[in-house]
């Protein structure tokens, strides 16, 4: 009968271990610590590694700190480190505790030298006494802080006053050391079920299929950290899940299943390798703000959200906070909502310093169409973000700013591709489709920006940025903006590939206020400079098609079309918002193109209103500093029924001067027609008109003399600085345009032809051919060139008339009659000082003049 009773009780027991974690009961091991040490302030280089005592103390005089080394060999279920007290004044609760990185050693730590690189202070902590005072064990709960094998350091201060004195590892006796329970055999689970709705669901259960757990928090706290272990989730859960640090190498995966919570969802504190799949996660607070998913401070690396339903009310579906340093975190397939009718955002790294970085967001939405006044951005990358931030083939649509970066140190060395935004939706809010505040070596591309009620594009002060192939569409009712469609600022920018349709159906314009303000617009509070715009389109726009000026220099416009524009053409502030006073200065529009403009009486195709918003604050003295701006045109063309065609300078506030500059047009599409000042007493400026001359050298029997050198020599002078007028060159080709640092009186002819800028050659030259400007009444001086071909002891000289200088690579233009210099040259081998061949020289570029010429720029 006994054996039939202890058969059947190790029956049961069988049967029992089979519906339970473990059959082996937790052990306890203790470790010694392996290092420790005081360091003091008041005797900053000493080292006291080899006393038998450590002591913190923080007083007036000094204070000391007490390090601590030690090993942990398994994954720890509780962690309590011991230290013995010889000498005490307080309470234990007046001690604070830090972590600290292992990199130092107990033989030559001191206060100034040898102390671990990083240390953070401990939260959480646990700190008791078995018995309070002197003679007494104090032990220290590390549990919430250590969840892996390693080596950790902690170390200890006393607050001001007080003073505690332990055994080291060199006393004789009570040594400090760490005790360690594991966890129980089969307690961490490889595949693990979660499913509320099972009759047999319970977290005491060992998560199979038949015996799943009832919670998700109950099933992560069993996963193993060492083999990736997977939790699959069936039904739906009420539940605020934390992913600590001891959380790590964790997939989560949902089966038409969603867990959500009155406070944030899922929370990541530390988390390590973490794959949160298939789910459906979101926050219902209304009250006060609330997230799908926070990440914490220190909240973790390597997590993937996929193909996941991140929903919030009143928040945001994903939060990052201050100070998360959360890194390698990806979204992909992923849809993030804030309720329209409650305050919230879509996605948010932190304005206060996040410290994101390696952020990945892909192939999925973001949506925050709140429609009241204030939170309804799309994805905020924050100031004070950390860096490499990929987001592409995104859906955007917002109530304000379809995404924005912050103005101080926001992601940078990122790329943001493949979005299609739709800002300011709820119709109130004055959104921007990209709003770019800050960032460094960022690019912008391949992107649609379908509304706006503000700005398209709008670059603050980001520097080192790249925006190409983006478009703004038509969006009937609306345009893509109705502020300006592109902002052109920041430093060491490159635009390129832009496209804006417009939506005008009340055509023609007739100037005034309306529903855009620029097509292209630079304009800054700041200095700004080096910035390229190119190969750039629009069609349908209304009022100013291309603004800038207000702080900028060395800003180049080439490869620009506009058709059907209705208003002005390019419009140039030189100051704006009264900052500094600082000029527009080294401006270039080069092959620029604007179709079909439909201007009214009030529009011109270049403007020029020099003083701008500031006008009226500027004096005789901010003048004083003041340099002679350099604007240049070269190749513009414009039709359409615009019939003001060039330059104007309008009126304004009383001020000493309205513009002060030369102004340089070469080979324009107009030249005779509307230059008007309207303000003649102050204007201190002279237009330049230029053309290219048609010229080649060749030896008498017509053959083209290589090598030769072709000069220019003009003895007209600028009528506003007296400076000789004089012969530049333009290098151009690719994305980089120079200009000679001092006069190229001579130039060389490898081929006995002047370079041909439409080939994008370099050393192309252009001639000045007349200067207008304005005494009491409008002057114009033509100009005219001496120039000599030489070569050996030969040279041979012309002069160059204003009717001389006309040259366009279209035959069907009006043309010069191409200017032949002949050298008494002979032989066509190179041996004699001879040259050979020869094709008619095209020369194409743009004069500098006034002595001022431009420092090459590579963009």
């Amino acid at each position: 009968m006994q054996f039939i009773v202890k058969t059947l009780s190790i029956l049961l027991l069988i049967l029992v271990l089979v519906q339970m974690v473990g059959t082996v009961s937790a052990a306890t091991v203790n470790t010694p610590v392996i290092e420790d040490a005081s360091i003091s302030s008041s005797a900053p280089d000493t080292n006291y590694g080899d006393l038998d005592s450590v002591q913190t103390v923080y007083n007036s005089a000094t204070t000391r700190l007490a390090f601590f080394k030690f090993n942990i060999t398994d994954y720890p279920a509780t962690t309590t480190l011991y230290l013995y007290q010889t000498e005490t004044t307080a309470d234990i609760s007046t001690l604070s505790g830090y972590f600290a990185s292992s990199d130092w050693s107990e033989s030559n730590i001191t206060w100034n030298s040898g102390r671990p690189s990083t240390e953070t202070e401990l939260t959480n902590r646990n700190f008791y006494q078995t018995t309070p005072g002197a003679g007494k064990w104090m032990a220290i709960n590390l549990t919430d802080h250590i969840s892996e094998p390693g080596t950790y350091t902690v170390f200890f201060r006393m607050n001001y006053g007080y003073n505690v004195r332990f055994n080291s590892t060199e006393a004789p006796a009570n040594l400090p050391y760490v005790s360690i329970t594991t966890h129980e055999d089969g307690w961490f689970l490889d595949e693990i079920y979660v499913n509320n709705t099972h009759a047999s669901a319970s977290d005491e259960n060992n998560g199979t299929v038949d015996f799943p757990f009832e919670t998700i928090t109950g099933a992560i706290t069993r996963a193993s950290p060492v083999n990736n272990s997977i939790i699959n989730i069936y039904g739906d859960y009420s539940e605020s899940i934390n992913f600590g640090r001891e959380y790590k190498n964790l997939t989560v995966i949902g089966y038409d299943s969603s867990a959500s919570s009155a406070t944030h969802a899922m929370t990541f504190e530390g988390a390590k390798n973490i794959t949160i799949q298939n789910m459906n996660i979101s926050t219902n607070s209304t009250t006060s703000a609330q997230y799908a998913l926070y990440f914490a401070e220190n909240s973790g690396s390597y997590i993937n959200i996929v193909n996941c339903d991140l929903n919030a009310i009143y928040g945001a579906p994903v939060y990052f906070a201050e100070d998360s340093f959360a890194s390698f975190i990806s979204f992909d397939r992923s849809i993030a909502i804030s309720d329209a009718g409650y305050p919230g955002y879509g996605m948010v790294f932190s304005n206060s310093g996040s410290h994101a970085s390696d952020i990945i967001i892909k192939n999925g939405a973001v949506e925050a169409l709140y429609s009241g006044d204030q939170w309804q951005e799309g994805i905020i990358v924050g100031s004070g973000t950390g860096d490499r931030f990929l987001i592409e083939n995104m859906i955007i649509r917002s109530g304000k700013s379809g995404l924005a970066l912050g103005t101080t140190n926001a992601a940078s060395d990122s790329i943001f591709s493949g979005l299609a935004i739709y800002a300011s939706l709820d119709g109130t809010r004055y959104g921007s489709g990209m709003q770019i505040q800050s960032g460094d070596n960022n690019t912008f591309k391949d992107s649609d920006i379908y509304y706006a009620k503000y700005t398209g594009v709008k670059p603050n002060r980001p520097t080192n940025t790249t925006i190409h192939n983006i478009t703004l569409h038509s969006y009937p009712p609306y345009q893509a903006y109705t502020h300006n469609a592109v902002e052109i600022k920041g430093n060491d920018m490159h635009f390129y590939d832009l496209k804006v349709f417009g939506y005008n159906d009340t055509l023609p314009y007739t100037g005034g206020t309306g529903p855009s303000y620029h097509v292209f617009y630079g304009a800054g509070a700041e200095q700004e400079s080096h910035i390229l715009v190119e190969d750039c389109y629009s069609n349908d726009t209304i009022d100013r098609w291309i603004g800038v000026g207000g702080h900028q220099e060395n800003v180049i416009f080439r490869n620009m079309t506009g058709v059907n524009h209705d208003g002005q053409g390019i419009y140039i502030v030189s100051f704006s918002m009264g900052e500094d006073y600082k000029t527009s200065d080294k401006l270039v529009f080069d092959n620029i193109s604007l179709e079909n403009a439909l201007g009214g009486s009030a529009d011109y195709n270049v403007v020029l209103l020099s003083l701008g918003s500031s006008r009226d604050a500027l004096s005789p003295t901010d003048y004083a500093n003041i340099s002679r701006e350099n604007i240049t045109f070269i190749d513009t063309n414009f039709t359409g029924t615009n019939t003001r065609h060039w330059w104007m300078v309008d009126d304004g506030a009383p001020a000493p001067r309205m513009f002060y500059g030369d102004i340089y047009a070469f080979n324009p599409s107009h030249t005779t027609t509307a230059f008007t000042v309207q303000e003649p007493s102050r204007f201190e400026g002279v237009l330049h008109f230029g053309y290219y001359p048609n010229i080649k050298v060749v030896n008498p029997s017509g053959q083209a003399v290589e090598g030769a050198t072709v000069s220019f020599v003009s003895n007209a002078t600028n009528p506003e600085t007296g400076d000789t007028i004089y012969a530049h060159n333009i290098d151009y080709g690719g994305v980089e345009k120079a200009y000679t640092d001092t006069i190229n009186s001579s130039l060389t002819l490898s081929d006995g032809e002047l370079p041909n800028r439409y080939e994008n050659a370099t050393g192309a030259v252009a001639l000045t051919s007349q200067m207008r400007y304005y005494t009491s009444s409008p002057q114009t001086e033509y100009v005219e060139w001496n120039v000599t071909a030489t070569y050996g002891n030969e040279s041979n000289s012309t002069i160059i008339t204003p009717d001389m200088l006309r040259y366009s690579p279209d035959s069907s233009d009006i043309q010069s009659d191409e200017v032949v210099l002949i050298l008494d040259v002979e032989g066509t081998d190179g041996d004699d000082d001879t040259g050979s061949g020869g094709l008619v020289a095209i020369v194409g570029a743009f004069i500098l003049a006034a002595g001022y010429f431009w420092n090459r720029r590579r963009w």
